[in-house]
């Protein structure tokens, strides 16, 4: 079974508050792009063990351009994790994505 998906959340504002565990959980063939989505953070987010972005089995998630306004609190939990080549495609260095955790990379997961 193929389950595909595609999300677009281009030159939006997305505000994230401290009950998000994670701003894109994907799995088997999805696509979500976020083009210079602006991510306004909470205090007291933690995104866990899964990450802030969680692609697994041939996954894209597409950041260039987007910001993050940090709260007073920074996110705690894993950045990101990529699985089975999956992408995450941020233009930026590994700590773009906020979190206290580095970002997890397996099976042919890739962070550009």
């Amino acid at each position: 079974m193929t389950r595909q998906a595609y999300v677009d959340t281009n030159y939006a504002t997305l505000t994230i508050g401290s009950a998000v565990t994670s701003i894109a959980t994907m799995y088997n063939y999805a696509y979500n792009s976020m083009y210079q989505t602006n991510f306004v953070l909470e205090d007291s987010i933690d995104w866990g063990a899964s990450g802030a972005f969680y692609c697994q089995s041939f996954c894209l998630v597409w950041l260039q351009g987007a910001t993050f306004s940090q709260a007073a609190v920074p996110p705690v939990g894993r950045r990101y994790n990529a699985s089975v080549n999956s992408v995450i495609n941020t233009g930026a260095a590994e700590t773009f994505i906020p979190g206290a955790t580095a970002g997890w990379l397996s099976t042919g997961g890739q962070y550009v």
